[in-house]
């Protein structure tokens, strides 16, 4: 009975990894450089796509601490001017959207989509409002716009994926039933 329970944990444990992995994946992909053509692609802020998701499905996938290095790294890994602006900014947008968490989760994939792009536009304009301030001079928008529409194109075909790690996820349920498994087990040892 115990090989079988730690069978399940380690299944409940590679499970629980997927999106995790899949999120450092969407991480490097941004920040990846191309060749012209292709770097347009490249350009969709995937973090913030994949944090949103997160935060409006299964927030406790993405705790605030997560959240913060996420951005950090983000930041430092892509040379920003102003590192942990996108940590401060992913966290304020984590805590907004765990708010309205009750009416998002409701609602079809056109009003999630919707709320996607304002929480976006409000992301990214402040990202550039920041940079214009630290460089004393408005900066041009254009890289900002191209991440804005980029975002927003790119943004159902990343949700299907996210969605189908969604899907391997355990259920609450699952999670629990494991947990009694291996504190029966234990109390047999």
């Amino acid at each position: 009975m115990s090989d079988l329970a730690l069978f399940d944990r380690a299944e409940l444990y590679a499970r629980l990894c997927v999106p995790y992995i899949f999120m450092a994946l969407l991480l490097i992909v941004g920040l990846i450089s191309v060749p012209y053509p292709l770097a347009l692609l490249f350009d969709a802020p995937f973090l913030l796509i994949i944090l949103f998701y997160w935060s409006v499905f299964r927030p406790t996938l993405v705790p605030p601490l997560l959240v913060f290095f996420a951005g950090l790294g983000h930041d430092l890994l892509a040379g920003l001017p102003l590192p942990g602006l996108s940590a401060v900014l992913l966290l304020l947008l984590r805590i907004g959207l765990v708010d309205q968490r009750r009416y998002l989760t409701g609602q079809g994939f056109m009003l999630v989509w919707l709320a996607y792009t304002g929480a976006s536009f409000l992301y990214l304009l402040t990202q550039w409002a920041a940079f214009s301030l630290i460089h004393l001079q408005a900066l041009p928008i254009h890289e900002f716009v191209t991440a804005y529409i980029v975002g927003i194109m790119v943004f159902p075909f990343v949700y299907i994926l996210i969605h189908m790690t969604h899907k391997v996820l355990p259920s609450n349920k699952e999670t629990l039933r494991s947990r009694r498994s291996s504190q029966k087990a234990k109390l047999w040892l």
